[in-house]
């Protein structure tokens, strides 16, 4: 007996959003399926229950334990019949869609085809699979539904109301795939036969021992070396140690700490400077981290032997083909694992980096990214071409992949989405096996520089690649056993057969069996090796890129850093509304925490009287706050906040032009513990004014607390990219915050920064140069040596070598005989300019353009070269 049209709605619906939710990881969708599926054909109230229950499960753990639901009805239903094996035929297809995505050719119009199949398969699937045969009815449903949807694609291209964002939102997205299904849903079939007890109870006891044996039986290949190629390139190198008087791109852009965190995971760590590979080619895996020179073709031979017999290897590269990374790379990758990089740069909708992540459930398909919070990405690529026998690990979400722009610094584009962009869910992470051994490939290397690694998420993503890794097996399983599903689903839905059934659901099991056995349990963050964990309270950030920071909210991704200089490996994690759990580390720092995230007072004498060390940061705002109050109350000390009388003197050299002395009151907020507390305070608070350290007797710990937390966000100190030489107030900040965290304090940097002599001898084609500092003039005079205002020769010698970079970079970029030259220069010392060269007749300007947020300098000038 057929179903009626309410529940084969009901099905239609829960099938097509449901291939949504395992195709963009989508939370909606899978809201919305696991809201229909008690709704589905059912013989029995009980039944629906248990679906029910299902349901919420599913909700909170991801589709995967939905698809496990429909191969329960498989078995004990009768009225779901046929269609249960859909489910699982969804699994296969989520697993190959990136490989069938890159093979869809063409546009349609301004609007790449790729994007009308990401939109259109879940519909489809769900009017070809659950018709079962094509009807009259359901082929003119289905035409009906691809003209919807390509109508869809055309309005995003021509915008107006329907645009980019809209291609993008996650409920059209879902709409677009529901709806359609709904329309082209045309008959269900009748139920199938039920199952035999003995048939079913062999199914059930089948698929159960095929996951459990497949989870724990998989051979697995244990690394205990991580090597790191140097031999390819200087960019982000293990070999660079922190200098505790840098804090620019040159000391922090690197892999050194990282470096640091493989030895401690694998237990050993080495670096190869020649184009060499690694003699333990079973208990190694090969880091080639961002290439920047050329693979010679000896070694590209000896390397895909090497992989062949065994070896494993993981590849990091970055954005656009950044420094020629994709173009070094690809003849590599294409020769020995059939794929290649795009260059492009992954975006969101609104044109910034992405945040995703993969439910937990997303660990039955071994995705390396399902954890309770999302990934934030940076800058990274797509894949170009991906092999069939291929397995993506981690994906950046649903996002536009923007092509590269070759007329700009670093090949940025504008970072501005487009519906003609082809829309998926990109791929980041993706596994190849190669003979015997494995390729792994990262498309995005930012987050795990020395500056951002401290990030716990980041962390957590390579320990969890290094163990995919040691699955290799595993990863060479799964392509097969995908395609074993997919054919298995058609031919249960196909035959209607009881046999075909209980066949898809012990593919199923054995494909969620090897899928846990890649990533059984998730990565603890608490758990990756530190020295110091960091707790960064809810109003505080610790991103990279200064548009990852909400309006209004303060970061300190650069103190973090400061503990790279000192050597000491850092997790910063957080505090999502709840006080961090003191017990999992021996020395921890809270950064702007709100009250609710504090630890008890309690809490915290038990953990300074165990030695641990602890230094709290509060926010300024926090000295209103009654329960900051209280939780200093409970810890037997008080809070007095004192208005001083402060002012502020010009600093212009030149005193006529001085605006005068300012006055201002400031807010000093001084912590101290009441006369009957155990505290004793261990430094005057003149010392540091805005901290206070006390001890317990009797114990080697220590407390720090202050309500000054702004004073070390990077809005104060300056941002990562400011440059080689951080402000006076920087180096301040930085050296009383390691001395905080109780680690070695870095020496400190002479304030006067040396101005770098010229490469070699040259002539100027200027003859005066102009000097402005905010707009002020602060030095001019003739480029042949003869100053004015006491311009010295060590400021000329620095011009002239500025002059001579901005002309080799006008010549590279420019016309010979362009009247006017506009172009981006970054000098050897990572500062950036925004220069125009302009020609007119027989006068020649040369004007160089420094913002405040650019790398480099704490402000804003101005040079400009003429030779009149």
């Amino acid at each position: 007996m057929g179903a009626s049209r309410l529940e084969a709605a009901s099905l239609a619906g829960c099938v097509s959003s449901l291939a949504v939710a395992l195709l963009d990881d989508s939370h909606l969708a899978l809201l919305l399926a696991s809201a229909l599926f008690p709704f589905a054909p059912c013989a029995t109230a009980w039944r629906r229950a248990f679906r029910a229950i299902a349901s919420v499960g599913a909700a909170a753990l991801g589709p995967e334990l939905l698809v496990l639901a429909f191969m329960a009805s498989a078995i004990i239903d009768d009225d779901l019949g046929s269609s249960a094996p859909v489910a699982p035929g969804l699994i296969a297809v989520a697993a190959l869609h990136a490989q069938v995505l890159l093979r869809v050719p063409g546009d349609a119009g301004s609007v790449p085809v790729a994007n009308l199949y990401v939109i259109g398969v879940p519909s489809i699937l769900a009017a070809l699979l659950l018709s079962r045969c094509l009807t009259l009815a359901s082929i003119g449903h289905v035409v009906a539904m691809a003209t919807i949807e390509l109508a869809a694609l055309w309005a995003a291209s021509i915008g107006g109301w329907v645009d980019e964002t809209t291609l993008a939102d996650p409920s059209a997205r879902v709409a677009l795939a529901v709806l359609p299904a709904l329309l082209a849903q045309s008959r269900m079939p009748s139920s199938s036969r039920r199952f035999g007890s003995r048939l079913r109870i062999a199914t059930i006891v089948g698929g159960l021992s095929a996951a459990a044996a497949f989870a724990v039986l998989t051979p697995t290949r244990r690394i205990d070396q991580i090597v790191f190629d140097e031999a390819h390139g200087p960019w982000e190198s293990t070999a660079i140690e922190p200098d505790g008087n840098q804090f620019g791109r040159s000391s922090l852009y690197t892999y050194w700490q990282l470096f640091d965190l493989a030895e401690r995971v694998a237990g050993s760590a080495s670096r190869l400077s020649r184009e060499a590979l690694p003699a333990d080619r079973e208990g190694a895996l090969l880091i080639v981290k961002t290439p920047v020179k050329a693979f010679s073709p000896d070694y590209v031979q000896r390397f895909e032997t090497w992989l062949g017999a065994g070896g494993r290897a993981l590849f990091v590269l970055d954005h656009t083909d950044l420094f020629d990374m994709a173009q070094l790379t690809n003849p590599v990758l294409k020769r020995v694992a059939d794929l290649s990089i795009a260059a492009d740069a992954v975006i969101d909708a609104r044109g910034l980096p992405v945040t995703h992540g993969a439910p937990l459930g997303g660990r039955l398909r071994a995705r390396v990214d399902a954890a309770p919070r999302p990934l934030r990405y940076q800058t990274g690529a797509s894949f170009a071409e991906l092999p069939w026998f291929s397995t993506t690990l981690a994906t950046f979400g649903p996002s536009y992949a923007e092509p590269a722009n070759y007329a700009t610094e670093n090949r940025f584009g504008p970072f501005r989405a487009s519906s003609t962009y082809r829309f998926k869910n990109h791929p980041s992470v993706v596994a190849v096996p190669v003979g015997s051994g494995l390729v792994l490939v990262l498309t995005d290397s930012t987050f795990w520089s020395n500056f951002s690694l401290a990030h716990s998420g980041y962390k957590a993503l390579f320990l969890e690649i290094v163990r995919a890794a040691e699955h290799d097996s595993a990863l060479r399983l799964l392509p097969w056993m995908s395609l074993l599903l997919l054919a298995g689903s058609f031919l249960s839905i196909c035959s209607r057969s009881r046999a075909a059934t209980a066949i898809t659901v012990l593919l199923s099991s054995a494909y969620f069996g090897t899928g846990i056995s890649v990533v059984r349990q998730p990565i603890d963050p608490m758990s990756a090796p530190a020295d110091a964990f960091i707790g960064v309270g809810t109003n505080g950030g610790v991103e990279l890129l200064p548009q990852l920071v909400p309006v209004g909210g303060e970061n300190y991704a650069r103190v973090i850093a400061s503990l790279v200089r000192a050597r000491a490996m850092a997790t910063a994690i957080p505090l999502n509304g709840q006080p961090p759990n003191l017990l999992t580390g021996t020395n921890w720092s809270l950064i702007a925490p709100t009250p609710q995230e504090l630890p008890s007072p309690r809490a915290v004498q038990d953990f300074v009287q165990g030695g641990g060390r602890l230094n709290v940061l509060l926010s300024e705002n926090s000295t209103s706050d009654d329960l900051a109050h209280e939780w200093l109350d409970g810890l037997g000390m008080r809070l007095d906040v004192r208005r001083l009388l402060a002012f502020s003197e010009d600093a212009n050299p030149r005193l006529l032009e001085r605006s005068g002395t300012l006055p201002f009151r400031r807010r000093l907020a001084v912590v101290s513990a009441n006369r009957n507390s155990n505290w004793r305070s261990s430094r005057a608070p003149s010392d540091i004014e805005f901290v206070t350290q006390f001890t317990l007797d009797q114990s080697t710990g220590s407390f720090t607390v202050g309500f000054s937390a702004e004073r070390f966000a990077d809005a104060e100190i300056g941002d990562i990219w400011e440059g080689s030489e951080p402000s006076f107030l920087a180096r301040l900040r930085e050296q009383q915050f390691v001395r905080l965290v109780g680690v070695p304090s870095p020496p400190g940097a002479n304030a006067d920064v040396p101005i770098p002599r010229p490469r070699r001898e040259m002539r100027s084609r200027f003859r005066r140069f102009a000097v402005f500092s905010d707009s002020a003039l602060v030095a001019d005079g003739r480029m042949d040596g003869g100053a004015a205002n006491d311009a010295d020769q060590e400021l000329r010698a620095y011009l002239l070598d500025l002059e001579a970079a901005a002309i080799e970079r006008a010549s590279e970029v420019c016309l010979p005989d362009a009247a006017l030259c506009n172009a981006a220069l970054v000098t050897p010392d990572l500062i950036e300019w925004r220069m125009k060269l302009e020609r007119v007749e027989n006068r020649s300007i040369l004007e160089l353009l420094h913002i405040e947020s650019f790398s480099g300098m704490a402000g804003t000038y101005n040079i400009v070269f003429s030779n009149e």
